[in-house]
């Protein structure tokens, strides 16, 4: 893992959407010279700064990265529209994106909801990637899978109070300490009460709940994704499982790679996490063996 913070710039970005816009945060991180373009797309409640480690790492590795806070989370913009946080609008999001920042090959990293976004995408539109990257996204997946804060952990009154929240989550188990914590700090703002709450809208609690109870098969978005894919799991895969999506992998460059974080998540906090990604991005052979 790299020492080094990489040289990072914010750019706010406006989307148009109905007969409003959207005002997205995105963070760059440039090298001297880029190999490709990496997109970085957090989980559900995660935003950009969860990839600030990952992005050092392959910055200096002479890759661009490009970070969002995809819409109501970390320092884009809340939407006055509750109804609004649906998945046309990530998807708007997501390929106003790729217009304004793609420089030379494209390659996503999507960690769980992230990848399901890019997943969705490519089924509208056929994504022109040179490799997709995509974490914990189970083979059926339901609105369960994004674990919810209770009603209670949403606002406190002191920042510790914040900080030890996030750490007891279920996202974060697992992980020692100082890793955690340094997810933590992005994961908590300070609000106009002085009082301290998580960095995403509220409300996408409320949405989450709403969502039918539906499964998702996920083998069939993998299956339209033509370029090279590396699947990675934080927990061993089932048997059938892990058949289902090798069926369902159709370049013969893909991959898949498990039990890389058990009991969690993946963060890419790892040396082992890192080098796997960079195996996969220079293709190398035995990845996931």
């Amino acid at each position: 893992m790299t020492d080094t913070a990489p040289v990072r710039a914010t750019e706010r970005l406006m989307l148009r959407s109905g007969g409003g816009f959207i005002e997205m945060s995105v963070d760059t991180y440039e090298p001297a010279q880029a190999a490709a373009t990496i997109f970085c797309l957090h989980d559900y409640w995660g935003n950009s700064r969860d990839f600030r480690q990952l992005a050092g790492f392959l910055v200096a590795h002479q890759y661009r990265v490009v970070c969002p806070d995809l819409p109501g989370r970390g320092d884009s913009a809340y939407l006055a529209d509750a109804a609004q946080y649906r998945p046309h609008t990530f998807l708007i999001a997501l390929m106003a994106l790729i217009q304004r920042f793609k420089r030379g090959p494209t390659i996503i990293i999507g960690k769980g909801w992230g990848a399901l976004v890019a997943l969705l995408l490519n089924v509208r539109m056929t994504l022109d990637l040179d490799r997709l990257i995509a974490t914990d996204v189970p083979l059926n997946w339901t609105v369960d899978e994004d674990r919810l804060p209770s009603a209670d952990a949403l606002e406190f009154a002191t920042l510790e109070q914040a900080r030890q929240s996030v750490l007891g989550s279920p996202e974060l188990a697992n992980l020692p300490e100082p890793a955690a914590s340094a997810l933590v700090d992005g994961r908590v703002r300070q609000t106009t009460g002085g009082r301290y709450a998580l960095r995403f809208d509220p409300v996408l609690v409320g949405q989450l709940r709403r969502v039918q109870q539906r499964s998702l098969d996920t083998t069939r978005l993998f299956a339209r994704i033509r370029s090279p894919l590396l699947y990675l799991s934080a927990n061993p895969l089932p048997q059938g499982e892990r058949n289902r999506l090798q069926a369902a992998l159709a370049n013969p460059q893909s991959a898949i790679a498990e039990s890389l974080s058990p009991g969690g998540q993946i963060h890419f906090n790892s040396a082992h996490q890192q080098l796997l990604v960079l195996g996969f991005l220079q293709n190398r052979p035995n990845i996931g063996q």
